[in-house]
């Protein structure tokens, strides 16, 4: 062996490339590609992030849209609502009307105007007992006994 091989570290050259040179170059090479290979995985998470983002957004706004949707219905329930109310309160006060036009016939012994009266107020609110009482006992006292009967 030759004294220049002796410490181990001389590079050997071949040709005009020194060894050291050449595995410095294959190991830079290896590292840009590690290097390149991150860059590219970290697009691809810049890209999944970018559209989770974006995914969320649209997910946040359908539910803003949603929650304006259910307020809007809620709001026509409430108004159909209130206005249900406001057309019983006016149908029963119709009623009530009617009624007291009855009551003030019938103390006047105008038995048939009572029952006309008490049959417009059940045109109203048919389902009201009250009403069919006081004109099965209009019609009694007017004489119309079998009609008084059917109200009964």
């Amino acid at each position: 062996m030759s004294d220049s091989n002796q410490g181990g570290s001389a590079p050997v050259a071949v040709g005009d490339l020194d060894i050291h040179d050449t595995k410095s170059k294959v190991e830079v090479g290896h590292e840009k590609q590690i290097v390149g290979k991150a860059e590219i995985e970290l697009e691809k998470d810049m890209m999944a992030v970018a559209a989770a983002e974006a995914k969320a957004a649209a997910e946040t706004e359908a539910a803003a849209e949603m929650m304006q949707l259910a307020a809007e219905a809620k709001a026509a329930a409430e108004a159909k609502a209130a206005a249900a109310a406001e057309e019983e309160k006016s149908a029963q006060s119709v009623v009530h009307e009617f009624n007291t036009a009855a009551i003030k016939a019938f103390s006047e012994e105008q038995y048939a105007v009572a029952a006309d009266k008490l049959s417009d107020a059940i045109q109203i609110d048919p389902h009201n007992p009250a009403l069919y009482g006081n004109r099965s006992l209009a019609l009694f006292e007017d004489g119309r006994f079998m009609e008084a009967l059917k109200d009964a």
